[in-house]
């Protein structure tokens, strides 16, 4: 499938959640699009590739948008699932496309004691943050997918670091890595 293709400083896993403010007639197009047809790919903006994105990237839909206050567009995107892209394009108005391709992220895993953990600290996140709770109509806090995609995207740490959790068999690393930094415990 063809799709319009978003560059920016964003990791989204599958069943993620972000807002975006839109304000560049091309990405106002690419919203017209999407909204009419299979959604696109918000990819990591990458300055040493040639089109500026990443080849992974997030299938995202738009599930809510408004006005802002300034006459700006706001839209909430969330994740479907992640895609390859290839064979890239810039269009008169430097939107770019690209050919998606479907991609695996984590099989489904099995709750253990380490994401338990992880669940109950990110429940009291979106506990005390309300915008979380609001953008999240639906939670699956039961689910270990979830709970380490939605700290990778909320954590303060390099892009580059996020990515490497974008592969198939990083669940395990992935885990590992958020228990000790958020428990404090190997």
């Amino acid at each position: 499938m063809q799709l319009g293709v978003f560059p920016l400083p964003i990791v989204l896993f599958p069943g993620g959640i972000t807002r975006l403010r839109i304000f560049e007639p091309r990405y106002i197009r690419l919203v017209k699009e999407s909204i009419a047809g299979t959604g696109f790919a918000l990819s990591c903006y990458d300055k040493d590739h040639p089109f500026n994105s990443s080849t992974i990237a997030a299938w995202v839909e738009i599930v809510d948008f408004s006005t802002l206050d300034d006459g700006f567009l706001s839209i909430d995107i969330q994740a479907k699932s992640l895609v390859n892209l290839t064979e890239f394009s810039i269009e008169s108005d430097q939107l770019r496309k690209a050919k998606a391709t479907i991609i695996p992220h984590w099989p489904e895993q099995q709750n253990s004691q380490q994401s338990q953990l992880l669940a109950k600290e990110l429940k009291l996140i979106f506990d005390v943050n309300p915008h979380f709770t609001a953008m999240y109509k639906q939670t699956d806090f039961d689910n270990p997918n979830w709970c380490c995609g939605r700290f990778v995207e909320l954590l303060p740490i390099d892009i580059s670091d996020k990515k490497q959790f974008l592969s198939e068999q990083s669940f395990g690393v992935c885990l590992n890595f958020l228990h000790t930094l958020i428990c404090g415990e190997k």
